[in-house]
Formats: C-alpha cells, sequence, structure tokens
C-alpha cells in the first residue's frame, strides 16, 4: 500500500461528495425556484432529470473510488497478492512446486555450482519494508521485531 495511492484516492472521495453536494443543492434550487413560479413545468422536468443522472453518475464514481480505497486499505488489490503468497507460505518445511511457482522468480544454476534464487517478490516486500519503516519513523506505527 502507498501512502500516495491512499491521499489521492480520499482526494477524490472528498471532490466526489463536494460535486454530490453542490447537485442537490443545484436541484433543491430548482424546486424551490419551480415552487415560487419562476420556472416552467417541461424546464423543471428537464433540468431535475439532467440532475437526477448527474447524482446518480457521481455516486456510483464515489462508491467505485470508495471500494478501491478499502481494497488497497485490506491489502485486496493485485499489488497486495504477494502478502497472501507469504501469509500461504509462512512457516513451511519444504518446497512444493506451488510454492516455488508463487514465491520464486528463478533459480539459475552456474558452472561453479553455485545456485542463486531470486524470489518473484523481492521489489514489493522492499517496497513494504521501507513503507513501514517510514510509518516508524514518523511515530505512526511502533516498530517491532517480528521473528
Amino acid at each position: 500500500m502507498n501512502r500516495l495511492d491512499v491521499q489521492k484516492l480520499q482526494k477524490r472521495i472528498a471532490e466526489k461528495e463536494a460535486a454530490i453536494e453542490n447537485l442537490k443543492k443545484r436541484k433543491l434550487k430548482l424546486y424551490e425556484d419551480f415552487s415560487s413560479g419562476a420556472v416552467p413545468q417541461n424546464d423543471f422536468d428537464m433540468f431535475n432529470d439532467i440532475y437526477t443522472a448527474q447524482i446518480t453518475e457521481e455516486n456510483q464514481s464515489h462508491s467505485r473510488i470508495q471500494q478501491e480505497l478499502d481494497d488497497i486499505t485490506n491489502n485486496r488489490t493485485e499489488k497486495s497478492l504477494w502478502i497472501e503468497y507469504f501469509k500461504k507460505y509462512h512457516g513451511i518445511q519444504s518446497l512444493s512446486r506451488a510454492a516455488v511457482v508463487e514465491l520464486i522468480e528463478s533459480i539459475t544454476v552456474f558452472d561453479n555450482g553455485k545456485i542463486e534464487v531470486t524470489p518473484r517478490y523481492q521489489t514489493n516486500f522492499e517496497d513494504a519494508v521501507r513503507y513501514i519503516s517510514s510509518l516508524s519513523d514518523e511515530g505512526i506505527i511502533e516498530e517491532r521485531l517480528v521473528v
């Protein structure tokens, strides 16, 4: 999870909420103008339908963004799939084909017998460690050593 992604999504959610509120105020003003006789029935019906459609569209967009934020904060994104693999194989005692496929990018055997194993999610893991470290440095979370 990237804090920048979360902040961007929170900003988009706030923008959507403001847009929805603005449309609701316009719709209320339209009704007031219609009630006072300032707006004819056909104009009221047309603009009422437009505002209703726009509010529905903004609400749907808001829901999609909120779901995306929920997915990120609950580690349910494709970017965080690697965490599920790490949890699945935590404490593994022997390698299975499934574990190798899900956790290892490549295995290179050199002429001198040296073997090099490249983890599939090394970059993701390092990014997560840096992110957690930054939260710890800012005092947002308490640093703990997990063995």
